[in-house]
């Protein structure tokens, strides 16, 4: 009885814990519509384009308050390296929207994009 019962715990933090490794999927569309991560990275991406730096100012904020929640849980599920590459190019954003450059923003943000794809994969 002993040896079963120690069985079915070992096999339940197993499944658990593979469970909690692949959530990474799930957890980037938590939040519903205003939390989603993509959509907001492409409207900043708009509001570049149309030059707007003071709106693209606000949005970039708020595309970084979504990330640091989201980031918070998915550092469970996933490589820290890609969460702090995302990090830095949105880092990166903040100061090409300050110098009011559109193609470097443009650019980073791609690659914020290419890296959030690439999560829970």
């Amino acid at each position: 009885m002993k040896k079963s019962t120690l069985l079915i715990i070992i096999s339940a933090f197993i499944i658990v814990f593979i469970g909690i490794m692949q959530s990474g999927k799930v957890i980037k569309i938590m939040g519903g519509e205003a939390q989603d991560f993509s959509r907001n990275v492409k409207e900043l991406m708009d509001t570049i384009k149309e030059e707007n730096w003071q709106e693209a100012h606000k949005k970039s904020e708020k595309v970084d308050r979504i990330f640091n929640k989201k980031s918070q849980w998915l550092q469970i599920s996933e490589e820290r390296d890609r969460l702090d590459e995302i990090a830095r190019e949105l880092a990166r954003v903040k100061g090409y929207i300050y110098a009011e450059e559109v193609g470097g923003s443009l650019a980073a943000l791609e690659e914020v994009l290419e890296n959030w794809k690439e999560i829970g994969r």
